[in-house]
């Protein structure tokens, strides 16, 4: 770690309103050169350090979060996240990263109500999270079951990021769920069209026109996916089946 580089943080992190370096401050400072450098555990380490010399500091308590999380620790994030939401409840960055964390660490059920926390806050902080809140609650109601729940949610994340291929395919499977075939189809035309590679939509696509009709249509899309995968045994069968 060079001095230079160290005396850059330091000097930067006074300029946001730190008049006298304590401890505190400079395990900060070494937990973000350490965090810039992707030497996450040690980052992890100089954040706890800086949180234990002064843990009214929400800041301290979310990078160390951060940290955690880029390490795949997710029970240790979800720790932190929860410690700096205790002094700043309406923090969006945490919300989004606590929310993600509890995702990781397969506990959607928990995650959801801090993704409606999330979409609860206005301004631009929480803004730039919206469209991710809403797409990754849309994704955990439909893994609950709720179908028309999710549409909710999914379509409040198209209205705000129709060029965002899977959530036009989220869309598409509660729609599928649903019933609402001629919906679906459309949807995951509409992922296709965003994004003409996304295996995940091409495949669902095919399978819809294979159920549904036409199987012109289907075997288009089967030549998309060979194109891609062009000895693909089940994909060649299932290509073979719509052209007969």
């Amino acid at each position: 770690m060079e001095q230079g580089n160290l005396q850059e943080a330091l000097t930067a992190y006074a300029q946001g309103g730190l008049e006298v370096f304590t401890d505190a401050a400079w395990h900060f400072a070494l937990g973000q050169l350490l965090e810039k450098a992707k030497d996450y555990p040690q980052a992890a380490h100089f954040y706890a350090q800086a949180w234990d010399f002064n843990p009214q500091q929400a800041n301290y308590a979310y990078r160390l979060g951060r940290a955690h999380q880029q390490n795949q620790d997710y029970d240790s994030a979800i720790a932190a996240y929860r410690q700096a939401l205790a002094l700043a409840p309406n923090h969006a960055d945490t919300l989004i990263c606590l929310a993600r964390s509890l995702q990781e660490a397969q506990q959607p059920e928990q995650a959801a109500p801090v993704f409606r926390q999330l979409l609860a806050l206005d301004g631009a902080d929480a803004d730039k999270h919206r469209h991710t809140a809403h797409y990754q609650l849309g994704c955990i109601l439909a893994g609950q079951g709720q179908h028309s729940a999710a549409l909710q949610s999914l379509g409040a994340a198209l209205q705000l990021q129709p060029q965002h291929a899977p959530s036009w395919l989220a869309q598409a499977r509660s729609q599928q769920a649903l019933g609402q075939y001629p919906q679906a189809l459309n949807s995951l035309v509409q992922a296709c069209a965003v994004q003409p590679k996304h295996t995940a939509a091409l495949l669902a696509l095919a399978q819809l026109r294979m159920c549904n009709g036409p199987f012109a249509g289907a075997a288009q899309v089967w030549e998309q996916l060979l194109a891609q995968q062009p000895t693909n045994t089940h994909w060649l069968q299932q290509h073979a089946v719509a052209l007969d």
